[in-house]
């Protein structure tokens, strides 16, 4: 499951660590967001437009061979 830093409403990235190579989607409610993949260290970027304050991200990933990681929910303070 990726670990993700602090998002706020004025964040136009969401952004922490995941397995190497893994590509880590965000969600807000069933509305996708974006996607990035986390590099050689396993930290990661996704772009995102802003979000309002007390929405909830819902983030996660899938590796290489296809394997999905739990939700990591985020509130966007």
């Amino acid at each position: 499951m990726p670990t993700v830093k602090t998002v706020t409403y004025k964040s136009t990235t969401v952004s922490g660590k995941a397995e190497a190579g893994s590509t880590v989607y965000v969600y807000n409610g069933s509305k996708y967001l974006g996607k990035g993949t986390a590099n050689s260290k396993g930290n990661y970027v996704v772009h995102i437009s802003k979000q309002k304050k007390g929405s909830t991200l819902k983030i996660y990933a899938k590796d290489k061979a296809g394997n999905k990681s739990g939700y990591r929910y985020v509130k966007v303070k």
